[in-house]
């Protein structure tokens, strides 16, 4: 589902590296990320209030 589209997620860099599903390039170190009608955040409640203001817009 995020094949080629910019995301963030709430794991270390490393980590996304490690697992190797994700695409680095298209990893973003913000709380929240809208591309298109994807929106992901990191967890943990550094976006969770703007994660749900995006989804209401959404």
């Amino acid at each position: 589902m995020l094949r080629g589209n910019k995301f963030t997620i709430g794991l270390m860099v490393e980590a996304i590296e490690n697992l190797g599903v994700f695409e680095k390039e298209n990893h973003l170190e913000d709380a929240v990320v809208q591309d298109g009608n994807i929106i992901t955040a990191k967890g943990k409640g550094r976006g969770f209030i703007r994660f749900g203001i995006y989804m209401g817009k959404a």
